[in-house]
């Protein structure tokens, strides 16, 4: 098997990396270092808008919807040199949820949405979990009821990352009576809309998150993704998408790099760290796993179809890159001692190994926690039984 990228996969690596170069500002390195407020940043909308006219929002959808129709392992590419880059990253619409659309969504949810996607005026928040039904998603109660040309909506959602940022809301809905996976629905919700409420909540990463209420809010009926009560079908598939992304490893490469160049140069108990042979073992594994996840991330992408990924492939990657980041925070830490727990642009490596530490959890649960990711891989690509079971 070529585990290496190919001769137009370097070239587009390229391509992309020469874009970054300038497009990734003094000023929109300041602007995305501060808390992010509702909406975009000019320096952002900028940088976004020039990504739009580039058509790498829509990479690997088909031609008939605007795309580009390349394959899977290119987004990947571009969404490793983006991350590496510091750059801000494609965010769910784009790699998990348009192509959902693409391959379920009716003609009409296609002439509707994929436009504004393709063009960053449309932008997605994911409301799946709730107070009551995270792990568990099955039991949400969130409620959608029909009434003449209208859906009702009323429930709360938690957890809803970028709720403050993007301007519409993905939200899983109960439509139907029957308990379970049947009876949910995915119905598109402006936040804007009267009786939206958005609450932050601030994660131990500095990452904001929020909690998101519904009274009574009313979205027109052709907002429905899809068939009624075949949402359970679409969640999967959106969450497939996400795992592949999170398995994603360019800002893992960007701190094991920069860990490797402050090894040269920061002095510990009075010898260079790269002089250490604890350190520099610790180090070299970190570089080694980081490449494991690098070839793996390429057979993922690769396997994938119309922008879509297997599930158990996709399920691995999430769990190893994200454990991974964990351990590259925890690892890197430990070599420069107490300096390491440091916050700040005068701690080792500007604080980035002590936030990637404390950001580790929100990847680790994101998509799906890790324990239940594990049963998926062990029944699904193992065939192993459920818990309980004899």
């Amino acid at each position: 098997m070529d585990v290496e990228l190919s001769a137009r996969d370097l070239e587009w690596r390229e391509e992309v990396r020469r874009f970054l170069a300038d497009a990734v500002t003094d000023e929109l390195r300041a602007e995305l270092a501060e808390p992010r407020p509702a909406g975009r940043g000019p320096a952002e909308a900028a940088f976004w808008r020039k990504v739009g006219e580039r058509g790498w929002m829509s990479l690997t959808w088909p031609q008939e919807y605007g795309g580009r129709n390349l394959d899977a392992l290119r987004r990947l590419i571009l969404v490793d040199e983006f991350e590496y880059a510091g750059a801000p990253m494609l965010d769910m619409t784009i790699t998990s949820l348009a192509p959902v659309i693409i391959r379920h969504g009716t003609p009409a949810n296609k002439e509707r949405w994929l436009p504004g996607i393709r063009s960053g005026e449309i932008r997605f928040a994911l409301g799946y979990s709730e107070p009551d039904a995270g792990t568990d998603l099955a039991a949400l109660r969130t409620s959608a009821v029909l009434d003449g040309e209208e859906w009702v909506v009323n429930g709360d959602k938690i957890w809803n990352t970028g709720a403050h940022t993007q301007t519409h809301e993905w939200l899983a809905v109960r439509t139907g009576p029957d308990p379970g996976h049947r009876g949910i629905s995915i119905v598109i919700v402006p936040l804007d809309a009267p009786g939206v409420t958005v609450q932050p909540i601030w994660t131990w990463g500095d990452h904001r998150t929020n909690q998101v209420f519904f009274d009574s809010v009313r979205v027109p009926r052709d907002h429905l993704i899809g068939e009624v009560n075949r949402g359970w079908d679409y969640i999967v598939a959106a969450l497939d998408n996400e795992r592949g992304h999170l398995g994603s490893v360019g800002g893992l490469r960007r701190v094991v790099d920069e860990l490797i160049e402050a090894a040269r140069v920061t002095v510990v108990d009075g010898r260079l760290l790269c002089e250490d042979p604890v350190a520099r073992l610790a180090i070299a594994e970190l570089h080694a796993e980081v490449e494991v996840a690098r070839l793996l991330s390429y057979q993922v992408a690769s396997g994938g179809v119309d922008g879509v990924v297997e599930t158990v492939p996709a399920t691995m990657l999430k769990v190893l890159v994200t454990e991974l980041r964990a351990k590259i925070g925890s690892v890197g830490m430990s070599l420069f001692g107490l300096h390491g727990q440091l916050a700040g642009p005068r701690a080792p490596l500007g604080g980035l190994l002590e936030h990637t530490y404390r950001l580790a959890p929100l990847f680790r649960f994101g998509g799906g926690t890790n324990e239940v990711m594990r049963d998926i891989i062990a029944q699904r690509g193992h065939g192993l039984p459920r818990s309980g079971r004899r």
